[in-house]
């Protein structure tokens, strides 16, 4: 579980400090405004946060693990800000990072409960992964160690905490092949593989 943190000065044409603007934080294409703490850890969440006298505001957004909800990386926001002195001022395509961006990789070899499934004309092999790593959109790779091939890959039923991996092994049983399964994304990943 973790929070990002987000903070900014708001100011005027002029450059000076507004204080008293309303924050409030958006889903990209919601009317909702999200669940915003004023602190890292702990506190009741608020719909808004105020700016300073020196226009200084700051809030935090929780991940998607925090108890009573919360959002992933690939999430996309806008924040809204308004008050009696200044034009409604909206910045879009927001994004935070909850964690660093971790690489994790997993033996496509039978301690992991391999041979893949084969599909099709055999050469397509496919698995479930439960990686936990809080992002829709994971940077994958299947990767030959012997050889140091990539095959093409494709996912389907795709989460913020598992994805079926699908690769071509080129007519060669992915199963007697030193393959790994690449992944990059956020968070530590709690890895369970699943046929």
């Amino acid at each position: 579980m973790a929070r990002s943190h987000y903070w900014q000065y708001i100011l005027n044409s002029e450059g000076q400090p507004l204080g008293g603007a309303v924050i409030r934080v958006f889903r990209t294409l919601s009317s909702d405004p999200i669940i915003l703490y004023t602190q890292s850890a702990g506190g009741d969440p608020v719909p808004s946060v105020t700016s300073r006298s020196d226009g200084f505001f700051e809030f935090w957004v929780p991940d998607i693990k925090e108890s009573g909800g919360g959002y992933s990386t690939n999430d996309t926001f806008k924040l809204v800000a308004s008050g009696s002195t200044m034009l409604e001022t909206t910045i879009t395509d927001l994004q935070f990072l909850f964690k660093p961006p971790r690489m994790w990789s997993e033996s496509m070899v039978s301690t992991a409960g391999f041979p893949l499934s084969a599909h099709g004309d055999g050469t397509i092999y496919s698995k479930k992964f439960v990686h936990n790593l809080n992002t829709r959109y994971p940077f994958i790779q299947v990767w030959n160690t012997s050889t140091n091939t990539l095959y093409p890959v494709s996912c389907s039923s795709v989460s913020v905490s598992s994805t079926i991996v699908s690769a071509v092994g080129g007519g060669v049983g992915l199963s007697s092949l030193p393959i790994r399964v690449v992944f990059l994304g956020y968070d530590d990943p709690i890895i369970n593989n699943e046929e």
